[in-house]
């Protein structure tokens, strides 16, 4: 079961739920303009080195067109990309198929109205979800998932 979170207060990467009782504090996984982006990674398509790139309540630091985007896919010289920062959407993450819980489990950051990724047109959509860790008293980053053509 997924709760939309409010932004806190009007602070960037400050969350809070729905009924007030947890705050998150995501401001120490965005990047800064000189800083390297929170997610790099390298990959080949279709023969082609491409890259994917995101950044967490923030463009990328990678040269794109105009606008925020928080990921974005480099290939051959080119950036496409895959969401844009106004779409922010931040979620708490409980229960499940193995664990029933009110208990929050963790986040799911999601941005999305990205550049257009099939025939039809979708723009693409990018989660990132995060579980909470208890050995560190805070949330630990799980992954970025491609759940489908258009979904990472």
């Amino acid at each position: 079961m997924l709760a939309h979170l409010a932004t806190f207060a009007g602070t960037p990467c400050h969350f809070a739920s729905d009924d007030g009782a947890r705050l998150y504090d995501l401001s120490r996984l965005r990047r800064l303009p000189h800083e390297f982006d929170l997610i790099v990674y390298n990959f080949r398509v279709n023969g082609a080195d491409a890259q994917f790139r995101m950044n967490v309540c923030a463009d990328v630091n990678a040269p794109c067109e105009a606008g925020a985007h928080p990921a974005v896919l480099i290939s051959e010289g080119r950036c496409a990309p895959l969401a844009r920062l106004e779409s922010e959407v931040v979620r708490e993450r409980t229960g499940g198929i193995v664990r029933s819980t009110t208990r929050p489990l963790g986040l799911v950051v999601e941005y999305g109205d990205g550049t257009p990724c099939d025939a039809q047109g979708t723009p693409s959509v990018v989660r990132l979800q995060l579980d909470c860790d208890e050995g560190v008293g805070g949330l630990q980053l799980v992954g970025v998932e491609r759940d489908a053509l258009c979904e990472w």
